[in-house]
């Protein structure tokens, strides 16, 4: 993704020139919403920004094409004028993308959620005291916005300003302005490894949407998502920048301060929050781990066990791994389907919904693609080519493009790869990746899981090292 139309308050159109604007904000803490929500819309996590963005209707064109506009203002307007001394409606992040004539043909309007609550009711704000007179107009203005978006009767406004939070109605009316196409996203983000942030996210979604679908009554011309962003390195970022405050903006420039998981995105009209599961599952915390590394011990081989008796109970355990320790089975799955099998990104990025492809961003790999099946691409002469893996050097592991087609890195093991497209993993970040179910050749994402190297040392212990040794010692040694 290109580094430009992105706007804060000035026609400059940089994301660097956006977090200038940002730095001059108010900002309590490392929680305050505006942070992260701020660094994953950079345009290197274009990653995690096309994987949301596909799962509401978007392309990566049309998010490149639009205009980024964090901080946006929509006034609230009666009969085409503006309502005297009220203020704007901030809106986080507006993305517009314009069609000829300069109208929004379709646009996003998001807000990002973290540590805070949902604030006060549209009747708490009524009654509170503020600088604003007009607030008779300015709801007024807000419900003019959303009225051909909504079924809610002009009997039912009264219920509606009891149990809506007004910060939702007037969200809910800047995703409505000046289009035919609106679409209101939450970004909800959470600590990945504390229960309660998880817990506290899930309560919010779900008054969020008690409100689009009981209160206002949405309907088919508006669309409304939540998408849920796990963040993994949240105690790394309170040792680290607990005192920087809005001075993070600024720190964004040079460094990556938030590492991100993959976000959940549900449709709010349609999918049932229920079935979420936001709890992480291929990195762990030292707390976390301790309540599941025996789940990880019972499908992995430990040292001291005859592995041919560990394969025969895991195929007995596992029909469904029809190609397990098979070599030949696996390379037929890995390898091109045709002796030159070679796509687009685009092609890629519109595979399968079986097999999903990913472009990976580290440096030094910008080159290729990895798949969720565990296949691997790389990019030459104007397309990504599935090449050819094999376990050549007899280690049990399945290595790139052994006949030397291509100038890669052939040194690498093909689930190192993985890692990088589906688990975040980074060259020399600490962490080992684990192969669930000991198969060198099963590189599925699924497959495969993060892990310090104490803790791959304690899933892989035979049972006598594991008696002898203090598990919180052990680990806290590391």
């Amino acid at each position: 993704m290109d580094n430009v139309n992105y706007y804060f308050g000035a026609t400059e159109n940089t994301y660097d020139k956006v977090l200038d604007g940002l730095y001059t904000t108010e900002v309590h803490s490392f929680k305050t919403s505006s942070l992260p929500l701020a660094e994953f819309w950079k345009p290197e996590n274009s990653f995690y920004i096309n994987q949301l963005l596909r799962r509401i209707g978007w392309t990566a064109q049309e998010f490149d094409k639009s205009r980024k506009i964090f901080e946006f203002p929509v006034k609230p307007r009666i009969n085409n004028q503006n309502v005297k001394k009220a203020k704007p409606s901030m809106t986080d992040l507006m993305i517009r993308y314009k069609d000829i004539n300069g109208f929004s043909e379709k646009q996003i309007a998001v807000e990002g959620k973290f540590t805070e609550d949902l604030y006060e009711t549209i009747s708490e704000w009524k009654k509170s005291k503020s600088a604003n007179p007009n607030k008779d107009d300015v709801l007024k203005s807000w419900y003019s916005y959303i009225e051909n978006y909504c079924d809610f009767s002009e009997s039912s406004k009264e219920a509606i300003n009891q149990n809506v939070v007004y910060q939702f109605l007037h969200r809910t009316a800047s995703a409505c302005f000046q289009t035919g196409n609106p679409v209101l996203l939450y970004h909800l983000f959470y600590d990945a490894f504390d229960k309660k942030s998880v817990e506290h996210q899930l309560k919010v979604a779900k008054r969020l949407i008690s409100f689009a679908k009981d209160d206002l009554c949405f309907n088919d011309k508006i669309q409304f998502y939540i998408a849920f962003t796990p963040i993994l390195n949240l105690k790394e970022v309170a040792e680290n920048f607990s005192d920087c405050q809005n001075s993070l903006f600024l720190i964004m420039k040079k460094k990556q301060i938030y590492s991100f998981g993959e976000s959940q995105v549900i449709n709010c009209l349609t999918d049932n929050l229920d079935a979420l599961n936001l709890h992480c599952n291929y990195i762990y915390t030292n707390e976390v781990f301790k309540t599941e590394y025996k789940k990880l011990r019972e499908i992995t081989w430990q040292r001291g066990v005859d592995k041919e008796v560990y394969q025969n109970r895991i195929k007995a355990e596992h029909p469904e791994l029809i190609d397990a320790f098979d070599k030949t089975k696996s390379e037929k799955r890995y390898n091109p389907k045709t002796p030159d099998e070679a796509y687009s990104k685009k092609e890629l990025e519109n595979y399968s919904l079986d097999e999903e492809w990913r472009f990976l961003t580290n440096p030094g790999y910008t080159k290729y693609a990895v798949s969720s099946e565990g296949r691997v691409a790389f990019y030459s002469n104007g397309k990504y080519h599935v090449f050819f893996q094999d376990d050549n050097n007899g280690d049990g592991y399945l290595h790139l493009d052994p006949n030397g087609e291509y100038n890669l890195d052939h040194n690498i093991e093909v689930y190192k790869l993985i890692a990088m497209g589906f688990l975040g993993k980074r060259i020399g970040d600490g962490y080992d990746v684990h192969h669930k179910i000991n198969d060198g050749y099963n590189c599925r994402k699924d497959n495969l899981v993060l892990l310090t190297r104490a803790q791959h040392n304690i899933v892989h212990m035979s049972e006598e090292q594991l008696k002898k040794i203090d598990l919180d010692e052990y680990l806290m040694e590391e």
